[in-house]
């Protein structure tokens, strides 16, 4: 079970909290929370009695406090990093599983360092129950990039120019983060089962159902709010709609007319669908990402050391 908004630790909402994390401890399922983290801190009660199911309370930080509170502030304009800092120190007090997502684009990628210090005189890092991970700012609408989203290539140049300066940060954060070279990393690294892909996500095969206030179950968190993408509704009863699941299960490169001839189609699954229904307004369209692009920066850039790595490690 997954808890996200909008932002759902308020506390006009904790009564309801305190309802669906007992429902998901008796029902024995795992609980995630997707949270700004500005007032986790007070809802600290309500999860030490459910932490042993928490998989993860993810908490975006932007950059340093300096650069973060210029991207997330309150109304009054006051930034909120401070409060999301006190927060990451009493849930990893209490020991509960606490993941940083790192939002990053082309405004703010030359900071990274400045929160790793941040993070390491914290002692976060350190902590079993921290985790921190970086996450590329997307757009699912367009196909255009502008000064903040840029093409994925010219955005891991430059996070390999940082790397340079700093390498720790290589270390911790790698690249896994750009989706043409998992299947490549994963290689490398000797991850098991590293299979092709036919699909691109956990919708295509609805294994992600969201509920939302309106009522309707959507396959896709990009879709929520979007009635016409629903795949049912579980107010005032319980339905399911085939003909709209049928948007996301029959998605798959081998359906795709022009996945069938690509030679990157096992790698991306055909792209998001999401994109392809709002972009083309047809599910059957691939949305082709820049893998060709990508892989060329990468081998330009870091070729050799992978090949030295997987010389070394074979």
């Amino acid at each position: 079970m997954e808890l996200f908004g909008g932002e759902p630790l308020l506390l006009k909402n904790k009564p309801l909290i305190k309802r669906i994390l007992n429902f998901a401890r008796d029902k024995d399922a795992s609980i995630t929370i997707v949270t700004n983290g500005v007032m986790a801190k007070d809802f600290i009660d309500l999860l030490l009695p459910v932490k042993e199911k928490i998989e993860m309370l993810q908490i975006t930080i932007d950059g340093p406090p300096e650069i973060h509170d210029r991207r997330r502030k309150y109304p009054s304009g006051k930034g909120s990093f401070n409060e999301i800092s006190k927060s990451i120190d009493l849930l990893l007090k209490n020991n509960i599983n606490t993941n940083i997502r790192v939002n990053i684009d082309n405004t703010n990628i030359e900071h990274i360092f400045n929160l790793y210090e941040y993070v390491s005189k914290k002692g976060w890092l350190k902590h079993p129950n921290f985790s921190i991970r970086l996450a590329p700012v997307t757009d699912h609408s367009t196909l255009d990039y502008d000064d903040v989203i840029i093409p994925e290539e010219k955005l891991l140049e430059r996070l390999i120019e940082v790397y340079d300066k700093y390498p720790v940060l290589e270390d911790l954060f790698g690249f896994y983060i750009f989706k043409p070279l998992r299947h490549i990393l994963d290689i490398v690294s000797g991850a098991p089962n590293v299979s092709p892909k036919f699909f691109n996500c956990e919708s295509n095969i609805l294994e992600l159902n969201v509920f939302r206030p309106d009522g309707y179950i959507y396959a896709c968190g990009e879709s929520i709010g979007k009635p016409d993408y629903a795949i049912g509704k579980f107010s005032p009863r319980l339905e399911f709609y085939p003909d709209k699941e049928k948007l996301w299960t029959e998605r798959t490169i081998l359906n795709i007319e022009k996945c069938r001839t690509c030679k990157f189609a096992p790698l991306c699954g055909g792209g998001c669908a999401y994109s392809s229904i709002i972009i083309y307004k047809d599910n059957s369209k691939p949305i082709c990402e820049r893998y060709q692009k990508v892989l060329d920066t990468f081998f330009r850039l870091r070729g050799e050391k992978i090949l030295k790595k997987y010389m070394n490690d074979s």
